[in-house]
């Protein structure tokens, strides 16, 4: 087996860009030209003009595209651990649309999350539901070669859903992936903090599986009034210093052999005062530094 342990740079436009998905062409161009990012991750494209014109430049560039279920999460009310039936078939009838989409488009994974925590008295009927609903999807993503990307999202902030803690994930991957479902971790540094979890600990955790990482950014301490997940910028108030992140990505790195690279994104908001390519270059900058520090410390 070739020992990849490699970390590559991707973009998360569907945040960096937040609220302006009309530049998407003009950032894949750029991405193209500069050959810097290695992946884009967008939300979900819908219409068949994209569609194609996405296809066509996968095809001739070979970027990899992941786009995320979480785009279109509020307005499908998709919860795949749902007790209410019509809701759960429904959010499995848009996850395998979505897989079909980005298959027609050249991509190679679609992110998805859990739902809402059910609460401790129903959370095992919640696991089972959502255990099913993967089974379900998985089928379709493993017709089409589309990698399943999961991310665990706080059960204790403001998110508040099923998945959750990094070894009840984790848990869940190895047993969909021992059933022939093509599904990978997504690990998020302020998930991890917001569910109390130690960071450093929670990405070595979900190393087996590990796929791709975000670098985001939270306030922990629940008294204050910024706590939560909000996909803050990097730096205080947050824990996410430029020296925090060289160290998650050497640990990303030392992970066990894997047979593709990780990658990583910066994952920041775009605010409507902002401008998302002025704010694009700050997170490539930090992340380069990051990255940076984190060769320099390894050698």
């Amino acid at each position: 087996m070739e020992k990849i342990n490699k970390i590559l740079p991707s973009l998360m436009f569907c945040e960096v860009f937040f609220g302006h998905a009309d530049t998407m062409k003009t950032v894949i161009e750029q991405i193209i030209a500069e050959n810097y990012y290695q992946s884009i991750e967008l939300g979900i494209v819908e219409t068949p003009r994209e569609v194609r014109w996405l296809e066509s430049v996968q095809r001739a560039a070979g970027l990899r595209i992941v786009e995320w279920l979480s785009s279109i999460g509020e307005r499908e009310r998709i919860n795949f651990c749902a007790l209410e039936e019509n809701q759960r078939s429904h959010s499995i009838a848009v996850a395998k649309r979505c897989i079909e989409k980005i298959a027609e488009a050249g991509g190679m994974g679609m992110g998805i999350s859990s739902g809402p925590d059910p609460g401790p008295a129903l959370r095992e009927e919640g696991r089972k539901r959502l255990l099913d609903a993967y089974y379900q999807i998985g089928e379709t993503a493993a017709a089409l070669d589309i990698e399943l990307l999961l991310e665990p999202l706080d059960r204790l902030a403001n998110k508040r859903n099923l998945l959750g803690p990094t070894q009840e994930t984790l848990a869940m991957i190895q047993t969909l992936r021992n059933h022939g479902v093509p599904i990978s971790f997504a690990w998020d540094a302020a998930h991890a903090g917001l569910n109390g979890e130690n960071i450093e600990k929670s990405l070595e955790e979900a190393g087996p599986a590990l796929a791709q990482m975000h670098l985001s950014n939270a306030v922990l301490e629940p008294r204050d009034p910024r706590y939560g997940d909000h996909h803050m910028s990097f730096g205080a108030p947050g824990f996410l210093t430029g020296s925090f992140a060289a160290s998650l990505l050497r640990k990303g790195a030392s992970l066990p052999e894997r047979t593709a690279p990780l990658y990583v994104a910066v994952e920041v908001r775009c605010l409507p005062e902002q401008d998302p390519f002025q704010l694009e270059k700050g997170c490539r900058e930090f992340l380069q530094r990051a990255m940076a520090t984190a060769r320099d410390q390894s050698n």
